[in-house]
């Protein structure tokens, strides 16, 4: 993984997926992604539609970075019917 990078901890995806049921990861890569169905940054997941699903979101961020164009995204998507949980570095 790249400094920009990191995989969410099994055990707290698992107790917010329990809540959630979440139907697709929309920052993954295909060792680290939390649901069967996810997008990789080759699929490029800020130009996919993501209004049908309950998202999971950890996105990358650190140096280079745009965390907030991911928020918008998520925030977008919300408004168009998805749900999503995002996981944001403080």
């Amino acid at each position: 993984m790249s400094d920009t990078t990191w995989e969410t901890p099994q055990t707290f995806f698992d107790m917010l997926n329990a809540e959630f049921s979440f139907t697709l990861d929309v920052c993954a890569l295909p060792g680290t992604a939390k649901c069967s169905r996810y997008l990789t940054p080759e699929i490029n997941a800020l130009e996919q539609d993501w209004s049908h699903d309950t998202f999971w979101m950890n996105p990358p961020y650190g140096r280079g970075q745009n965390v907030y164009a991911w928020v918008q995204k998520a925030f977008e998507e919300a408004e168009r019917g998805g749900t999503g949980v995002c996981l944001l570095p403080a």
